[in-house]
């Protein structure tokens, strides 16, 4: 059986007295991310897991957190593990480049 990779995006909204304490717990976390945070309590994640199972139970934790007002998934790939090293190409051959909004 293939290993897979699983990526998502959550959208997390919370009370903005309680964003250090989440950006301490979600920092300590492996495979989460916080790419976006803002003053009013409303966070971009990005995590990587290994199920779906795992998914499941990250979105129940976050739901359950001091100050989470609401937690969603808004984007899942599932990902043939042996592959995630490769660059992604263009039909071109050029390498395809992201930016993230945000990031420097």
């Amino acid at each position: 059986m293939t290993e897979k990779l699983h990526i998502v995006s959550l959208i997390v909204h919370l009370r903005p007295q309680n964003r250090a304490g989440f950006r301490r717990w979600a920092d300590s976390r492996e495979g989460l991310g916080i790419e976006l945070d803002s003053p009013e309590g409303k966070l971009v994640l990005l995590a990587e897991t290994a199920s779906s199972a795992e998914i499941n139970a990250l979105l129940e934790q976050l739901q359950a957190r001091p100050g989470v007002l609401n937690a969603v998934l808004v984007y899942h790939e599932e990902l043939d593990a042996s592959t995630c090293g490769e660059a992604m190409l263009r039909d071109d051959g050029e390498t395809d480049l992201i930016k993230i909004v945000g990031e420097t």
